[in-house]
């Protein structure tokens, strides 16, 4: 990977990072939400749970004639059993968790429908984890804290009119620019290269093909070698593989 691309690369951690700040910060607000509902839910159950021990001690120590008119009238509609209590609790909690849940998946579907895609979305629920897509399977790795992390700063990323990114510190270009070229590029002019600022340039050796297994140079690896040294660009190679055994990546 060329410095163009590490570059682009933390910039798009740095963002990363930045979107799972807010992302935490939604969700720790969820929950705070849910938790006062249920908190307030309990608090309602019990409020009646009492009321209803309440009656059934007034029940216990009244004489056997039915009771007083405005007696019936204070715990008319108030009356709970334990089970239909501990019934109310269980609904209150479900609830509460259902909200968090519907939050959580409107956000997902809103963040899907505004372009992000699936692994953005991912790597913002779960900041602590790696996530990696091979294959149709998705890897959760947790991550390596003890690892030193780049001390590069988001907003000295500079995007030029064409289309290039650069590293600046007090107006000062850090990066170097290069470009990856292989036979797809065609026919390089490569004094137009030199001429364009380019201070590297890695180039492809060869492939292994993906139908036969067979290793193959790139048809235009010496002609951009060649045109690159005569004009006087630092040039590195490559070489694109997909061994199948240990034996293939060692050949």
């Amino acid at each position: 990977m060329d410095n163009k691309e590490k570059m682009i690369a933390q910039s798009s951690r740095s963002r990363l990072r930045r979107q799972v700040k807010v992302m935490l910060a939604i969700t720790c607000l969820s929950l705070l939400v849910a938790f006062t509902a249920v908190i307030a839910s309990i608090c309602i159950c019990l409020y009646y749970k009492n009321k209803s021990q309440e009656v059934t001690a007034f029940e216990e120590a009244a004489p056997e004639e039915e009771p007083a008119e405005e007696v019936q009238e204070a715990f008319s509609g108030s009356v709970y059993t334990q089970e239909e209590v501990d019934t109310l609790i269980e609904e209150a909690i479900r609830e509460a968790m259902g909200n968090v849940d519907s939050e959580l998946l409107s956000l997902m579907q809103s963040r899907l429908e505004g372009g992000d895609s699936t692994m953005e979305v991912l790597r913002d629920l779960y900041p602590d984890d790696v996530v990696m897509l091979d294959s149709g399977q998705y890897y959760f790795v947790p991550r390596n804290d003890s690892l030193t992390a780049n001390t590069y700063v988001e907003e000295n990323f500079i995007e030029q009119e064409n289309g290039t990114v650069t590293y600046e510190e007090n107006g000062e270009v850090l990066t170097k620019k290069g470009i990856d070229v292989s036979r797809y590029q065609g026919e390089i002019d490569w004094e137009a290269v030199k001429g364009d600022g380019v201070d590297y340039a890695i180039i492809r050796l060869g492939i292994r093909g993906y139908s036969e297994g067979k290793i193959v140079e790139d048809e235009c690896f010496k002609q951009n070698m060649e045109g690159a040294a005569a004009n006087e660009i630092p040039v590195g190679v490559y070489f694109f593989t997909e061994a199948v055994s240990e034996e293939e990546a060692l050949e």
